[in-house]
C-alpha cells in the first residue's frame, strides 16, 4: 500500500487549469457542481495526485480509466488495484493498493458536539474523553484530536468497504489502547502531524 499527501496551497491558477483539463468528463462535472473555489481546487488536485501515484506505481503512460461505482467508490478499469482519495483544508491525499483500500485526511479544527453525537457511538465518545461541557470542542484540545483520529479511521473504513458516509456511524472502531477495526482482517495505518490527521484502511 502506498499513499501520498500534498499541500496544494502553493498551486496557482495555471496549475489548476492544467490539472482540470486532464480530468475525465464525469470528474469535471463534479468540479463544476461546487460553488466554492476551495472545494473545486481540492476536487481537482486530489484526482491529479491519484493519477500521478497510479502512474508511479504501474509505470503506465497511457490513459488511465477511473470511474465511480454505484456507491461512489472509485474504481480502476483494467488495472487490478484499489484506489482512494481524500482532502481537507490545504491538503489532498491519495492511495493505491493491490487490494481494497480507503483513505481519509482531516485538518484538526473546532468541532461541534452535534457532529460528535451524530458520528460517534457511546464507546467512541468515551474514548475522546468528553467532559460534557460546552457545545464545541476547541481544535487545541485532546478531545478534538482524538475525535479526528476516530473520524478519519471510520471514514477510511467506510471508503474501504464502499458503504460511503451512510455507514459512518455504524463503523465499529476498537478504541481499547490503540485504534483498530473490530472483527475485521483489514489493517489500519494512522499518521498524525501538526497540520493533519490521516488514516488508511487496507487489506
Amino acid at each position: 500500500m502506498i499513499y501520498r499527501v500534498l499541500d496544494i496551497s502553493a498551486f496557482g491558477e495555471e496549475d489548476y487549469l492544467r490539472a482540470y483539463e486532464e480530468l475525465p468528463l464525469w470528474r469535471q462535472e463534479k468540479v463544476r457542481r461546487y460553488s466554492r473555489v476551495e472545494d473545486k481546487r481540492r476536487c481537482v488536485f486530489s484526482y491529479a495526485l491519484l493519477i500521478s501515484l497510479i502512474r508511479e506505481c504501474t509505470e503506465t503512460h497511457g490513459a488511465i480509466d477511473i470511474f465511480p461505482d454505484g456507491k461512489g467508490k472509485l474504481k480502476l478499469r483494467n488495472i487490478p488495484m484499489g484506489i482512494s482519495i481524500s482532502h481537507s483544508g490545504n491538503f489532498v491525499a491519495a492511495c493505491v493498493h493491490s487490494g481494497e483500500v480507503g483513505i481519509d485526511i482531516e485538518t484538526v479544527r473546532d468541532v461541534s458536539m452535534s457532529v460528535i453525537n451524530r458520528a460517534l457511538n457511546e464507546e467512541e465518545r468515551e474514548y475522546i474523553c468528553l467532559s460534557g461541557e460546552g457545545e464545541t470542542l476547541s481544535a487545541e484540545s485532546l478531545c478534538a484530536e482524538r475525535f479526528f483520529e476516530l473520524w478519519t479511521a471510520k471514514e477510511a473504513y467506510v471508503k474501504f468497504t464502499g458503504e460511503g458516509l451512510s455507514g459512518l456511524k455504524s463503523a465499529v472502531i476498537d478504541t481499547s489502547g490503540k485504534l483498530s477495526v473490530k472483527n475485521s482482517s483489514c489493517k489500519l495505518l494512522a499518521e498524525k502531524t501538526e497540520e493533519y490527521i490521516l488514516s488508511v484502511v487496507y487489506e
